[in-house]
């Protein structure tokens, strides 16, 4: 092998590590994102000094996450040539980044809080039944992704559950860190190489 097929495959290796670390970052990032915003909603605890923080985790996470999520498809297309699920990443991001918009309005036009969270419920439905099937689709992949398919897929599938039943949202929110922890994980390591199979 010459030293420029030894580099093409350093590239591709080394690709989607950023994407990676996003996930992770992102997977971290999660629990102060969720913490701060029940801690400024305790009036003992409410400070406007929290606000900047609301806002610069939430924002710095939500980034973090969909573009791990974008890199991901762009990792599947080319690792796979696997497509089944192209078509419902832009959605989800589009859901995705409505829901931080409405999320987050609602600290700056306090009066309307009400309609946000009532936007914020309906977007988000949408996007974890949309979710669901891009999970579900996802599980049509015929590569294990170095072990790692299932529990995305399936934990992405109970997270999805978790925030539809509100009682369950809090496990829900646990879940998403997780999902995106694995998702890094699976950007991180060296592609899996698809099984031929002889006849």
């Amino acid at each position: 092998m010459d030293s420029e097929s030894i580099n093409q495959n350093l590239e591709n290796e080394n690709k989607y590590k950023f994407a990676g670390y996003c996930a992770i970052a992102s997977a971290v990032l999660y629990i102060p994102a969720c913490v701060i915003p029940i801690v400024y909603e305790i009036p003992a605890t409410s400070t406007p000094v929290l606000l900047p923080f609301i806002f610069i985790f939430n924002i710095v996470q939500v980034v973090c996450s969909l573009y791990a999520f974008k890199r991901f498809k762009d990792y599947l297309n080319e690792n796979y040539d696997f497509h089944t699920i192209d078509k419902l990443v832009m959605p989800i991001i589009i859901l995705c980044v409505a829901i931080t918009v409405f999320s987050l309005s609602g600290y700056i036009v306090p009066q309307l809080d009400l309609l946000f969270m009532v936007l914020m419920a309906v977007t988000g439905i949408i996007a974890v039944i949309v979710l669901i099937f891009f999970s579900v689709f996802l599980l049509r992949l015929e590569v294990s992704l170095n072990g790692l398919l299932k529990p995305y897929a399936y934990t992405t599938i109970v997270m999805c559950i978790c925030f539809i039943i509100f009682f369950l949202i809090p496990i829900g929110m646990i879940l998403a860190s997780v999902t995106d922890f694995i998702l890094g994980i699976i950007l991180l390591k060296p592609a899996e190489e698809p099984t031929v199979e002889f006849v």
